[in-house]
């Protein structure tokens, strides 16, 4: 189903021709309606025997059981659908109350610089006819389509699990770049798994679910879809927040009349390890390590043994790798990798003199992106495509050993 949408939206119906797709949950991330809600309270409100409200009604019994959003939850709620007697009819009227937020309605008609479509799906666990209705309402059928559950005889029920499923699907076969937006806990799975994730601020509750999720390595940025709506903050409180100090300790230090008075160094600057990741990088990382001179530092050739043992115990909190120069940026993707196998949680700063355009390719971001926490540094970054060899490799000009490698 999802890749015969994504030909219909691909340019000259071609999915090698797609860079980038935009995927995004339906009920409070689309609008702040709950379809869901809307719709079982129509249909509830016409049986015979009618729930309370829709709290008590059929929504509360499905999800509110030790099922919450499983599939089987889901499947029940699709099953539910066959009983209601005037279907289109009712997603229609539950369709007409829904109103897409101003600026998702925006982003969604933004086109690349080619002037193609950005594709876009919604991803509903919800009743997927009611958001084609909006698609459709707001004129935007031919770039978004709409993937989720409808009734039995499409035998398809989307839950959390299937949603990051289609995600990785899009990243790993088809090598496409993912915007993922969600506006309700149950999407951070999806969140996570996404080239770039972003969160949609507006259900009650979010924040304790993202504070997990962000120790666990994910990555989001906030979207506001209203003036009103305050950005979700983490880490700070009431009174405290004047005394936060992010990114530094508070240390003794000799003052000018011989008394005692706060100083200030790098926060964890003991547990920081500085590694050059080749010769040519050494300089730099010396240097670095001049300006931190609590850190560790080894190169990244030593002996693995001892560097496994340097992540043990939480002695290390912090790894900089230092290249003089990057190119293709196999190694230190590799250097990267390898750290995150043995720490999950470790910052990772990557630190080069310049980077080249072999390096700065979508593929590679992606790839680093799904490390967790880590950051890169660099003073240049140079459009060039360039390899060293010879005499042109970096370590050997700046240590006058290229004659070395012309005997060799």
């Amino acid at each position: 189903m999802l890749d015969t949408q994504l030909q219909c939206l691909a340019p000259d119906g071609q999915i090698k021709n797609l860079k980038t797709v935009i995927v995004m949950d339906a009920d409070k991330t689309l609008a702040t309606e709950s379809t869901g809600s809307q719709l079982w309270e129509i249909v509830d409100n016409r049986k015979s025997d009618p729930g309370t409200d829709s709290e008590e009604g059929t929504l509360k019994r499905i999800f509110g059981t030790k099922m919450e959003y499983s599939y089987i939850a889901f499947k029940q709620a699709v099953l539910r659908y066959e009983e209601a007697d005037v279907f289109e009819e009712t997603c229609q009227l539950v369709a007409d109350k829904i109103s897409v937020y101003e600026d998702v309605k925006k982003m969604l008609c933004i086109d690349t610089k080619g002037g193609d479509i950005i594709p876009a799906f919604v991803f509903t666990s919800g009743n997927r006819r009611v958001w084609e209705i909006v698609i459709e309402k707001y004129q935007l059928a031919h770039r978004v389509k709409v993937i989720g559950s409808n009734r039995i005889a499409d035998n398809f029920v989307l839950t959390h699990l299937v949603k990051e499923a289609l995600v990785k699907h899009l990243e790993t076969t088809h090598n496409i770049y993912v915007w993922a937006f969600g506006g309700c806990h149950v999407d951070l799975g999806m969140l996570k798994m996404a080239s770039q994730a972003v969160v949609v601020v507006g259900e009650d509750g979010m924040k304790e679910h993202l504070i997990p999720a962000i120790s666990r390595g994910l990555y989001a940025r906030q979207l506001l879809p209203t003036s009103s709506t305050k950005p979700l903050k983490f880490g700070k409180s009431g009174a405290k927040v004047p005394n936060v100090q992010k990114g530094v300790d508070k240390v003794p230090t000799q003052g000018v009349q011989n008394m005692s008075t706060d100083g200030w160094r790098l926060q964890d600057e003991g547990k920081t390890l500085i590694m050059a990741l080749l010769r040519g990088g050494e300089s730099m990382a010396m240097g670095i390590h001049d300006a931190l001179p609590k850190a560790m530092f080894r190169h990244a050739r030593d002996d693995d043994k001892a560097k496994e043992n340097m992540f043990n115990g939480g002695t290390t909190s912090t790894v900089v790798l230092v290249a003089s120069e990057i190119s293709t940026g196999m190694r230190v993707m590799e250097a990267a990798a390898k750290i995150r196998d043995r720490q999950a949680f470790v910052r990772i700063v990557i630190v080069a003199g310049v980077i080249y355009e072999n390096f700065t390719s979508e593929k590679n971001y992606r790839i680093l992106s799904g490390m967790g926490d880590i950051s890169m540094i660099a003073l240049r970054c140079s459009p060039n495509k360039y390899i060293g060899r010879g005499k042109m490799n970096t370590a050997d000009r700046l240590y006058g050993t290229t004659h070395i490698k012309e005997k060799i």
